[in-house]
């Protein structure tokens, strides 16, 4: 009996020592990037039905760390009524001021830890950083104290925005912030920022990047993590569980790897690739199809070029067979008749992996090529477009949305030329509501882009982009974009001459300002996008759908 009774001690001595490291968490990712509202408040009441111990977020719950983005996000987090343990992202802290902000609605220092029951939880900071190295030093010392302090933990998991390990360690790359996890027993990471699911694990930590919560991804795809979710996680005797959730669906945590991950993103954006150059006054298209097949199988498919009345190609399903490691390439002749838009699209499923396929059906990256005129005369910045004034300005009136095709918008007309030094703008811009138009920029470098407005990309060198935006009250919003220094400079401002007149059914704009002012030589090609913005109505039209750091697909400029 005393055996028995000692035994029966003994067990109820053992179950509390078991039980200090059994409980929930879930994990939410990114609400930022093209926010959904509406998916982010579904996962939100997912968590809460779930009813966790707590939550960790893994950063990006405001948009472009504006107050009112903070009010919104945090008002829905309300509803959670369990703990919540916040991650900076590069959209909630871009300076000090949204730091503040930061801290002030989530009650968070920018790093931090905490422990729950037997697990330590660490929270760093690395939203405007891009490498453990460009971290704080104040920073990495902390955090090597604290898990210096917290080693005995029987669990240590690490939460930070920015997933540095899928550039360094995924390709087996030297990984400082590895190393160190790694000699102090660093059992997980998870990461955000991508909007895209990926798990693997090195060296017996497990990394997990988290998609999107209610941060744009493009086109959902099941098979490979891209749909809106948020992880769910049991700690049972020590031993970490990973569930990926979607609107009551779970998936097993290897369900895409890293490898799979960036092989989807290269044949999204560079394993299949489209181009052709013609000239605005031109019919006739010549333009060129490459797809890379990286997968070790080979692969046999359709290439299927969908066009409207507008272009017109003899062949519109091609035979491709690509032996892995092999490429396709091949030119073909579409005749314009009538509208540059829509552009002809290339569809194409693109097998991978486990099973996994890509379904290409993007519009060609066709890239116009303007020659300008020198004006005799030049115009007057006035804001009229006077008879004759423009008639020697290459006339642009063909806009498109971001998918290529025609947009839109209400009637636009711009002009485009050059005297001497300068570079000269005119728009017509039809409104038949101008009085509902979206004009809130006052000053200089106010949120013009939020306006209805005139916006324009100009580069030159691959490494240096300008953008500006003018409003119909003639504001402006401008930055030079370095892409050396991978960083936006808003303190730059162009030399602009600029008029605008308001009327009752449009509004005119003229510009000039000198090619020096954009580093352009213009004795050179040089390229240019623009874009007519009407929030009031929810439209944008492009000159082409590239509104992107790639001048690739803007339109070419030459003046001789």
């Amino acid at each position: 009996m005393k055996k028995i009774i000692l035994s029966l001690l003994i067990c109820f001595l053992i179950l509390p020592a078991f039980a200090e490291n059994d409980f929930h968490f879930a994990v939410l990712s990114d609400r930022s990037g093209g926010v959904n509202q509406e998916a982010f408040e579904m996962v939100v009441n997912d968590i809460q039905r779930m009813y966790p111990d707590f939550v960790v977020t893994v950063g990006d719950l405001s948009d472009n760390a504006l107050e009112d983005q903070y009010k919104i996000a945090m008002k829905t987090m309300e509803k959670i009524n369990v703990p919540v343990y916040y991650t900076p992202g590069n959209n909630d802290i871009v300076d000090e001021e949204s730091a503040k902000l930061f801290s002030k609605y989530t009650g968070n220092k920018k790093y931090y830890s905490f422990d729950y029951q037997n697990t330590h939880f660490v929270i760093l900071n690395n939203s405007i950083a891009e490498s453990y190295e460009e971290m704080s030093r104040k920073q990495k010392e902390w955090l090597r104290d604290d898990l210096e302090k917290n080693k005995t933990k029987e669990n240590i998991y690490v939460f930070i925005h920015k997933p540095f390990w899928a550039d360094n360690i995924a390709k087996g790359k030297k990984d400082k912030m590895h190393e160190l996890f790694l000699k102090y027993n660093v059992d997980a990471v998870f990461t955000g920022h991508w909007h895209q699911y990926a798990h693997n694990n090195y060296d017996g930590i497990d990394y997990y990047l988290a998609g999107s919560s209610g941060g744009g991804f493009g086109k959902e795809n099941t098979e490979l993590g891209k749909f809106y979710q948020y992880l769910w996680c049991r700690v049972i005797n020590d031993k970490l569980y990973v569930t990926i959730v979607k609107a009551g669906n779970t998936y097993e945590d290897d369900l895409v790897n890293i490898q799979e991950e960036q092989l989807s993103f290269k044949i999204d954006n560079e394993l299949i690739q489209t181009s052709g150059r013609y000239k605005l006054s031109e019919d006739n298209l010549e333009a060129q199809i490459k797809i890379i097949n990286e997968t070790k199988k080979d692969i046999t498919n359709e290439i299927e070029i969908v066009t409207d009345k507008n272009w017109i190609i003899e062949k519109k399903v091609l035979k491709a067979n690509i032996n892995h490691g092999g490429k396709f390439n091949k030119t073909v002749n579409f005749k314009k008749n009538g509208n540059i838009f829509p552009l002809p699209k290339l569809k194409f499923v693109y097998p991978f992996g486990r099973g996994k396929k890509i379904v290409y059906n993007k519009p060609f990256n066709i890239q116009p090529v303007i020659v300008l005129n020198e004006m005799e005369k030049v115009p007057v910045i006035d804001g009229k477009i006077e008879k004759n004034e423009w008639d020697m300005a290459q006339k642009i009136n063909q806009f498109c949305d971001l998918t290529g095709n025609k947009s839109k918008i209400n009637n636009s007309k711009i002009f485009v030329s050059y005297k001497n030094d300068k570079f000269y703008i005119g728009a017509v811009f039809s409104e038949p509501e101008i009085r509902k138009m979206k004009i809130d920029g006052k000053k200089r470098d106010e949120q013009v882009y939020r306006d209805n407005s005139l916006g324009l990309l100009i580069s030159q060198k691959p490494d240096k982009y300008y953008q500006c935006y003018i409003n119909p009250n003639g504001i402006v919003w401008d930055a030079l974009l370095d892409m050396k220094k991978g960083k936006r400079i808003d303190n730059w401002n162009g030399s602009f001459t600029i008029k605008t007149k308001k009327y009752s059914d449009k509004w005119i704009l003229e510009l000039s300002v000198p090619f020096s002012s954009f580093g352009i030589d213009k004795d050179d090609k040089f390229f240019i996008n623009m874009a007519r913005k009407q929030p009031n109505k929810n439209l944008s039209g492009f000159l082409t759908p590239s509104w992107n750091l790639n001048s690739n697909g803007y339109i070419e400029v030459r003046t001789k």
